[in-house]
């Protein structure tokens, strides 16, 4: 972890002495290849050492103060439950998720049968990968936990909200952390001035606000036992708030939110559209074209196609299990849902 790398080389030297410090060595989640990033900042009888908040998640701090944390008593973590995960439906989320460069986009956001343009400029930068269908699904699970007044959460409360049963793997465990890493570098830029003016929608001017506002404790006591992991929510991310002002959501019972299939990049992605195309339709019947699901999907190859197409089944089961359609057919290209 990279605090207990700063506590070994501070506690090894002595105060007046100045040495350059490695601060952060961060291996990317994508190509797996190792990126250091060095700044060679001296500690002083002062004992300061300074990190930079768009490259690593902590907020910055004079190693008096990461140490005073070290040693003082571990926080205890109650874990509040959720009852329900709320899931925006509005254009502005659905457009973030879909691995989008560091940008500025113009996103309709019009009502159906409208004759007029209406934008708004959504501007996102990036310090790692762009985002996808895992990482939404992780922060649905962070901001549903929050809602229920958790403030900190451990990596095993966001797993079972996110759907999953019991205690995360190591390797889902090191993904959500990755996942939650990677959306507290990403900034965003709204501005809604013409959708505001048109509907009377609440305006949004907001510049550089972090995707996911969170910070990090790194010994805590969760329910009895003990976590190495424990995020803090800050504050309402910026675009649970725009859903939410817009009214443009829908909400799932935990049982609802769960995925039928693991976890995967694209079953979530399979399942972030099946859930988008449901939520946003207000007839009796839906039909989603299989091209449409690939290219959400980004699946190009055919035997990639292929074995999508094959789980569609099993989605679409549990979704009548679970109560959110009535019933569903094959087609050769497309699937007829009904509502």
């Amino acid at each position: 972890m990279l605090f207990g790398k700063i506590y070994d080389i501070i506690e090894e030297k002595p105060k007046k002495e100045q040495v350059p410090i490695v601060l952060a060595v961060r291996k990317t989640l994508w190509d797996r290849k190792t990126l250091p990033i060095f700044y060679p900042y001296c500690i002083t009888k002062l004992w300061i050492c300074q990190a930079l908040s768009d490259i690593v998640l902590f907020q910055t701090q004079s190693v008096k103060e990461i140490l005073s944390r070290k040693r003082s008593s571990q926080m205890k973590v109650i874990p509040k439950k959720v009852e329900s995960i709320i899931y925006p439906v509005d254009k502005l989320n659905y457009k973030v998720w879909q691995e989008l460069e560091s940008n500025t986009y113009s996103v309709k956001v019009e009502k159906q049968g409208s004759r007029e343009e209406v934008l708004v400029t959504l501007a996102i930068r990036f310090h790692g990968e762009p985002m996808n269908a895992f990482d939404k699904r992780v922060y649905l699970a962070v901001c549903a936990l929050n809602d229920a007044g958790n403030e900190y959460m451990s990596a095993g409360m966001i797993y079972r909200t996110m759907g999953g049963n019991g205690y995360p793997s190591q390797k889902k465990f090191e993904s959500i952390k990755q996942s939650i890493i990677k959306m507290a570098m990403v900034h965003i830029s709204i501005d809604n001035e013409q959708e505001a003016n048109k509907y009377n929608y609440p305006r949004f001017r907001e510049i550089g606000e972090n995707l996911l506002p969170c910070g990090y404790e790194q010994e805590t006591e969760v329910k009895g036992g003990k976590s190495n992991y424990c995020l803090q929510v800050l504050k309402k991310p910026l675009l649970m708030r725009y859903a939410e002002e817009h009214k443009q959501l829908t909400t799932y019972t935990p049982e609802q939110f769960q995925c039928p299939l693991s976890m995967t990049e694209l079953n979530c992605a399979i399942d972030d559209y099946f859930r988008y195309r449901i939520a946003r339709t207000s007839g009796k019947t839906l039909k989603v074209l299989h091209t449409s699901l690939y290219e959400y999907c980004h699946l190009t190859d055919k035997y990639k196609k292929r074995d999508a197409k094959a789980k569609f089944p099993d989605f679409l089961e549990f979704y009548v299990k679970k109560g959110l359609i009535q019933s569903y057919s094959l087609e050769t290209d497309a699937i007829s849902i009904n509502l």
